[in-house]
């Protein structure tokens, strides 16, 4: 009995050992890292490349009762506006090119983790009935071109307008263009040139799960007639300076996947039973 309980006891330091060691190598390969982006670089940011516009019909900028196109005229404004309300419908389309490329899925075999992730916006509009606007994660591939280019390469009807690719639904786009996982509602400032911040965290890290990074599409919640919304794109930087343009900060780590975790184990049960032998 006491042969039986001695050797459970060891048994039990050495599992306990395992998982210091497998726990050990995985924080050796889990700090955190973080990342600041706009258009333009300064105050802490890094310059990289958005693209943003906004698609729809029956919207400013367009005649009424037309086709609201984003080619030069909407594609390089400095600011998108939102509105889905009957047949006037707009929706803000925002997203960064190269964020795989900057901050990749993976590393060394291991899976990134995104522990924070926050998208500054500026307000700019005042007088309008809204006050709650909502964050979709875009599934219609549309960030096809070269980072920065992709905002004149779109208009209602396509989503890709070089090559006369349509939205999902095959006319215009739609709500079939984004999924309503994880979207998330934000406040909408009522003062002019505002600044307000929305939390991202899951649709970021539900970009990177799928492996598809299309961006965001912004809406207004309420679809009402005389409800619409306005933000600064990443041409303020040409009109009120750098600091209207969007932002994206954004803390992440990566992990080992289960596979590796469990070689890990493994690994380190080898290692005990090696230290056992030569003792």
């Amino acid at each position: 009995m006491r042969d039986f309980v001695e050797r459970s006891r060891k048994m039990k330091n050495s599992l306990g050992l395992v998982l210091v060691v497998v726990l050990g190598l995985v924080g050796a390969n889990a700090m955190a890292a973080t990342v600041a982006w706009r258009q333009d670089a300064g105050s802490g940011y890094t310059a990289v490349d958005f693209d943003d516009t906004f698609v729809g019909t029956y919207g400013q900028y367009g005649a009424w009762g037309t086709v609201l196109t984003t080619d030069s005229s909407t594609g390089s404004l400095s600011t998108a506006t939102s509105q889905w309300s009957g047949d006037y419908k707009a929706a803000i389309l925002l997203g960064v090119r190269d964020m795989f490329s900057l901050v990749p899925p993976t590393s060394g075999g291991q899976t990134i983790v995104i522990d924070s992730a926050t998208l500054g916006l500026r307000g700019m509009l005042s007088s309008y009935l809204v006050d709650i606007g909502t964050i979709y994660r875009m599934t219609t591939p549309w960030l096809v071109g070269t980072a920065g280019t992709n905002q004149t390469n779109v208009d209602s009807v396509y989503s890709d307008i070089a090559t006369s690719t349509t939205w999902a639904n095959g006319t215009i786009i739609s709500e079939a263009d984004w999924t309503q996982t994880n979207a998330v509602d934000f406040n909408y400032p009522q003062s002019w040139g505002a600044s307000f911040t929305i939390d991202i965290t899951q649709l970021m890290q539900d970009i990177y799960d799928s492996g598809v990074n299309a961006g965001f599409a912004i809406n207004v919640a309420n679809k009402t007639t005389g409800h619409n919304l306005r933000v600064g794109t990443s041409e303020q930087g040409g009109d009120f300076g750098s600091s209207y343009e969007p932002t994206i900060d954004m803390e992440y780590h990566y992990i080992p996947e289960p596979a590796t975790m469990s070689l890990l184990a493994i690994g380190g049960i080898g290692m005990l039973i090696r230290r056992k032998r030569r003792a």
